[in-house]
C-alpha cells in the first residue's frame, strides 16, 4: 500500500488534531486539574485526552492508581508473543492459492506459520491500491519454536 499501514492513524491525528508521540516510553501517568500529566523517559507532557495504544501488560502498571481495577483486569491478560509478515505477490498467483480469505494451522502440525489472511480477498481496496495480491501471515517471533 502505498503509504504503508501508519497512513489510518496519521490521518485520525490530522483529522483530530490529535498529537501523536512515539519513540519513548511512558513512565507514569497522572490526572491533576483536569488534564493528565504524562511522565515520559525524555520529560513531563500535558494532554486533555489519551489513548494507551500498548500492551495490557505494560498498561496495568500505569493504571494502577488511576484505576485499580482495570489495572488488574488488564495485568491478568496472557499474551502470545506473535510475529507479522505482510506479503504481496503477483495477481496471477492468485489461482495456485487455497479458497476462502486464509486459513489457520493447527499447533500439531508442527509449522511455524499460524494463520494467513488473504488481504486481497477479504477487503477490496480503492482506487491506487496494490495492483497485486497481499496477505498476512503470522506466527512465533523469529528465534522462537513454534508452540
Amino acid at each position: 500500500m502505498t503509504g504503508g499501514t501508519g497512513r489510518l492513524p496519521a490521518a485520525v491525528a490530522r483529522a483530530s488534531g490529535a498529537r501523536i508521540g512515539t519513540g519513548t516510553a511512558v513512565t507514569g501517568l497522572r490526572w491533576t486539574s483536569g488534564e493528565w500529566r504524562v511522565a515520559t523517559a525524555s520529560g513531563a507532557l500535558t494532554a486533555d485526552a489519551l489513548v494507551l495504544a500498548l500492551p495490557a501488560h505494560a498498561a496495568a502498571p500505569l493504571l494502577a492508581g488511576l484505576a485499580p481495577e482495570a489495572a488488574e483486569a488488564l495485568g491478568g491478560i496472557r499474551h502470545a508473543d506473535t510475529a507479522v509478515v505482510a506479503l504481496a505477490f503477483p495477481p496471477e498467483t492468485e489461482a495456485a492459492l487455497p479458497p476462502g480469505n486464509g486459513f489457520l494451522v493447527p499447533s500439531a502440525e508442527g509449522r511455524t506459520i499460524k494463520a494467513a489472511t488473504l488481504l486481497s480477498r477479504k477487503w477490496s481496496f480503492p482506487a491506487g491500491g496494490p495492483a497485486c495480491g497481499t496477505a498476512r501471515c503470522t506466527g512465533p517471533p523469529c528465534g522462537q519454536a513454534s508452540r
